[in-house]
């Protein structure tokens, strides 16, 4: 019963992000053009979150840098990094945009500052939270099969690949898990390799 709540939270929670983050991605092509062509910030997600997405966010909080020592919780040591940025949706849920290319979606909001995952120096280090409670996407334009479709993608985007291809290769690399509940039309299969936490 907890689990199939847990489920069900999570499959909303993914469905909505990923249409909220694209429809920012939309609204700022209607204003900047092509992504092809905005600006390069490298690294810098702090810049570019705040030129074309946040004024095409509603009801968010966000915070540039991030967090190295969370021992004492109510007094977190805040790093300024401008290769992170924490999105915190009015629903409750949240992201972290690093290094100007991924977006580590999870429906745990407080976990924030106690997340080392997210202070990695990409979403590729094994973790076991990563497929039940991180779930990875990127931007489009920085992969080769997406490039044109503007927005975001689950972090393995190749469509390529067979359900069942999918599913070794989320077992493998949990981090690309994201791939299967979109293609699943938004639910988590009964044969998926992870408990949602």
């Amino acid at each position: 019963m907890v689990e199939s709540y847990r489920e069900k939270a999570l499959e909303t929670g993914l469905e909505r992000f990923y249409s909220v983050m694209n429809q920012a991605f939309y609204h700022s092509r209607l204003d900047n053009g092509d992504e092809e062509y905005w600006e390069d910030f490298g690294d810098n997600s702090c810049a570019y979150f705040k030129k074309y997405l946040l004024p095409y966010l509603k009801n968010i909080e966000y915070e540039c840098g991030y967090y190295n020592k969370v021992a004492d919780l109510k007094n977190p040591s805040k790093v300024d990094d401008e290769r992170f940025v924490g999105i915190y949706f009015a629903s409750g849920d949240m992201a972290v945009f690093s290094y100007g290319k991924y977006f580590t979606y999870t429906n745990k909001k407080k976990y924030y500052k106690v997340y080392p995952e997210f202070m990695s120096s990409s979403p590729n280090d094994s973790s076991d939270l990563y497929g039940s409670e991180l779930f990875v996407f990127k931007i489009a334009k920085n992969c080769a099969s997406n490039a044109k479709v503007g927005g975001i993608v689950p972090l393995n985007d190749s469509f390529m690949y067979s359900d069942k291809q999918l599913l070794e290769i989320c077992k493998l690399h949990s981090r690309q898990c994201s791939t299967i509940i979109v293609r699943n039309g938004w639910k988590i299969p009964d044969n998926y390799p992870y408990r949602i936490k």
